[in-house]
């Protein structure tokens, strides 16, 4: 799902980027804000479900922290960078750093995925080698 939301949000930043038309940016518009919406839930919940009852509100604090200071820093920076090389150019970064980050979410589930299929693996023919 979140690597999803990465790539319909780095459409829409592309699509920005590259485009004149108010209608095109509008509808771009609310793409980034869905996609944002929905990456915040699915990673708040994905905190949620691998806690504990006794922590879930310190971990659910400190993302909503990383994220408003992410909130915080990112305009600024990226002000710079529209200052410096032009608006066009910061919806390119931040277009491609977006499908970056769905590339390396994509590759980091397969290899979490791949690493649990061996472990299994490797359990079972441990329980096998014990009969």
């Amino acid at each position: 799902m979140c690597n999803a939301l990465l790539a319909i949000d780095a459409v829409a930043m592309f699509g920005i980027g590259c485009t004149q038309s108010s209608h095109a940016i509008m509808v771009m518009l609310a793409m980034d804000g869905l996609a944002y919406g929905g990456f915040v839930v699915a990673g708040q919940t994905y905190i949620s479900n691998r806690t504990t009852a006794s922590n879930r509100g310190a971990t659910g604090a400190v993302y909503g922290m990383a994220s408003g200071i992410g909130g915080t820093v990112g305009p600024f920076l990226l002000s710079v960078v529209a200052d410096r090389w032009g608006l066009r150019f910061v919806f390119a970064a931040v277009g491609a750093t977006l499908a970056l980050g769905a590339m390396a979410f994509a590759a980091g589930f397969v290899v979490l995925r791949t690493g649990r299929m061996a472990s299994s693996t490797s359990q079972a023919e441990v329980q096998l080698a014990q009969d």
